[in-house]
């Protein structure tokens, strides 16, 4: 029972301690101490928070002028190569593949201010390459004429040495001359010394329909004594007609040319 009284006088001392202005003070000055820490906390972690923003504030600033520089940079850079390049990169791309497939039919545009440029020497490349490629192909068209040419002289001998007669000999020149000199038409003519005028004896070829009822002198007072054919046996020379259309030297027979469709160019040789 004593053990039982002091547990009761101990528990009824320390209830009374919770109340006395001592314990009340000493837990008020725990609590001051405790609200001072969680102060000294929000106000370091306030200081942080601005801090951070502050820097972030700072960095957004430098990534705006870092993005307009940038930008600024950028620009400069594509007028500095659109000046080298005189034009975009896949026209550029464009024309270079098609001068290298051979195509030079494509025009480049370039303005004068871009002349010193990557598409500026690829246009001038261009027209002398282009150049090169019409003498060339004039060159070949030529030597193809002047191959032809020697093989309708070639086929001509031979039917001279072969025909016996002038009836024989004409028409075979005639049809040699076309079908191995690639002319469209040939004829020869015999001059009427008598008349001085000239009258087709052979022929071959389309248009022969232009020789009907033509009429070719070889009198240098005549309107008609004055073309190709009339000067060539006059004068003893080959002449060449290279607008049979448009020639004034063939003036005479332009209607006729026109209805039977004949070559817009003509040789005529001379004979002795």
């Amino acid at each position: 029972d004593s053990t039982n009284g002091s547990i009761e006088a101990n528990r009824a001392r320390a209830i009374q301690l919770l109340y006395e202005p001592a314990y009340e003070q000493a837990e008020g000055d725990i609590m001051r101490s405790i609200s001072e820490v969680y102060k000294m906390v929000d106000g370091r972690t306030l200081r942080v928070v601005q801090e951070r923003e502050r820097v972030a504030t700072l960095l957004r600033l430098l990534f705006i002028a870092f993005s307009g520089a940038l930008l600024l940079m950028l620009r400069r850079v594509y007028r500095a190569l659109l000046a080298t390049l005189g034009g975009s990169v896949d026209d550029l791309y464009l024309r270079i593949a098609r001068m290298g497939s051979g195509d030079f039919s494509f025009p480049i545009p370039v303005d004068e201010s871009m002349a010193n440029s990557v598409m500026g020497w690829l246009a001038e490349t261009q027209d002398k390459l282009a150049r090169i490629d019409a003498d060339r192909d004039k060159a070949e068209a030529r030597n193809r004429r002047l191959s032809q040419l020697y093989v309708a002289l070639s086929q001509c001998n031979e039917a001279i040495i072969r025909c016996s007669s002038e009836q024989e000999l004409f028409p075979q020149i005639c049809r040699d001359a076309v079908i191995f000199g690639g002319m469209k038409m040939a004829w020869i003519g015999v001059l009427d010394e008598h008349a001085r005028y000239i009258r087709p004896a052979a022929h071959y070829g389309s248009g022969t329909d232009y020789l009907e009822g033509i009429t070719i002198s070889i009198d240098e007072d005549e309107v008609i004594g004055r073309g190709p054919t009339g000067t060539a046996m006059r004068e003893n020379r080959p002449v060449w007609c290279q607008d049979f259309q448009h020639d004034a030297m063939t003036a005479p027979w332009h209607e006729r040319g026109a209805q039977f469709g004949a070559s817009s160019q003509i040789m005529v040789a001379g004979s002795g």
